[in-house]
């Protein structure tokens, strides 16, 4: 994510997605992320009281994850352990919570999976909201 400071008091940051790599057509379907969006829910500004979420990945067996990373770094992803199908599938889930407010302003986030496969290395990016209740 790319943020934009600006004068604003209504939106003093912008948040702006940016996405480096392409798309594999091999893998189409084979990769499946459930929900799409991950939402994580900060309520009364305490942390005691803020909900995080599971996001359930589907990927194929022979990938491994080598490592989890988050944006900000108030969000906290751990993965699961991996459940292989007798279709060449595993499903992995990924429990999303934070370990700290964000600071005030920050209503989006990523938790990015470092993967390993046979064809090297891959990345995986889910998009999360960070809503301020």
């Amino acid at each position: 994510l790319v943020t934009v400071l600006t004068e604003d008091p209504d939106y003093p940051a912008l948040q702006i997605p940016v996405f480096v790599g392409r798309a594999d057509p091999e893998l189409e379907g084979r990769v499946k992320v459930s929900p799409e969006m991950g939402r994580v829910e900060n309520r009364g500004n305490t942390l005691e009281e803020s909900a995080g979420t599971s996001i359930d990945v589907s990927m194929p067996a022979e990938w491994t994850i080598d490592r989890l990373e988050t944006f900000p770094a108030e969000l906290q992803a751990t993965a699961g352990w991996p459940e292989t199908d007798h279709e060449g599938s595993q499903k992995t889930t990924l429990a999303i919570s934070v370990s700290a407010l964000p600071p005030t302003g920050v209503q989006q986030g990523l938790v990015t999976l470092h993967l390993n496969s046979p064809a090297g290395p891959r990345m995986l990016t889910v998009p999360m909201s960070i809503v301020w209740l």
